[in-house]
């Protein structure tokens, strides 16, 4: 697959090799250049709420500042707020599929209740 020509391109990531691994089941972002990366990442940031800055727990405790850098980095957070996306997906889709399969065996009981004799 030739390199990205937009900011980013989402391809099958298997094949890959990532910490010595070579993926066998993986969906791969890949970026133009490491400018395409930040762009995004601020983007993302930007429209899921990251802040640079967090509450300091330690607050008024010998001169400590109301605010402090957010120990989570900003590339966490992208990767953390995409795999909730996803994960939030999956999970919905799971529930809509039980919903249904309830659905279905109420309708085919009720069904039978109506078909077989008293």
């Amino acid at each position: 697959m030739p390199a990205p020509t937009k900011l980013f391109d989402i391809a099958n990531g298997n094949g890959a090799v990532i910490g010595g691994e070579t993926v066998t089941r993986g969906t791969l972002i890949w970026y133009k250049d490491n400018a395409a990366k930040n762009k995004v990442e601020d983007q993302f940031a930007l429209a899921y709420g990251y802040q640079t800055t967090v509450p300091n727990p330690l607050f008024g405790q010998n001169g400590e500042p109301a605010t402090i850098p957010n120990p989570q980095s900003k590339a966490t957070f992208f990767n953390r707020q995409l795999t909730q996306y996803i994960k939030d997906i999956v999970k919905s889709s799971q529930v809509q599929a039980a919903a249904a399969a309830t659905a279905a065996a109420a309708s085919a009981s009720a069904t039978a209740d109506t078909d077989l004799p008293l």
